[in-house]
């Protein structure tokens, strides 16, 4: 159609990276290749108590995405996404989220996570699963949050402190 200005981001979860090469969901099996992709990303999310299941493992976003990673060392020229990840409140451990947030805030900074250009908080609450992803859970998750988003780093701005989307202008 003559649009030059697209681009093709080619997104899987982050489990895709980890789960064995005989697994169906394996995300080497998934790539179209690059010659058909621009960009690649995955949705990483610490889900611990969501979907009514007994917890799962409370993982910090390195543990996430540690196959991402060598996914993307595999295609070293292809920036990096990170289009959605998240996290829930830890009811065992109270200031889990707040320290996942921490964490994520200097995870991106340290030179192995250099491919990654983008990432996207995923601030919502899916109820109907018991997944409450938003960054208000708590107030230590909030303050958490709040330090990320405002880092100079990501030359961001954000307070989000209700709702589900940020605030408009």
């Amino acid at each position: 159609e003559g649009v030059t200005n697209v681009k093709w981001l080619w997104i899987a979860t982050s489990w895709a990276f980890m789960v064995a090469p005989s697994d169906p969901r394996y995300g080497w099996k998934w790539y179209p290749g690059d010659a058909y992709v621009d960009d690649i990303g995955a949705d990483a999310y610490t889900f611990y108590t969501c979907h009514g299941n007994d917890p799962r493992p409370y993982r910090s976003l390195a543990y996430q995405l540690t196959g991402f990673l060598k996914f993307g060392a595999q295609h070293p020229t292809k920036p990096m996404w990170l289009p959605e990840f998240g996290v829930v409140e830890n009811p065992d451990d109270p200031g889990a989220k707040a320290q996942w947030f921490t964490d994520a805030r200097s995870l991106f900074k340290q030179p192995a996570y250099a491919g990654i250009v983008a990432i996207s908080y995923f601030n919502i609450n899916v109820g109907s699963v018991n997944c409450d992803w938003r960054v208000s859970t708590s107030p230590s998750s909030q303050a958490a949050y709040n330090a990320l988003a405002q880092d100079p780093y990501y030359s961001g701005s954000a307070d989000w402190t209700t709702g589900d989307a940020p605030p408009t202008a």
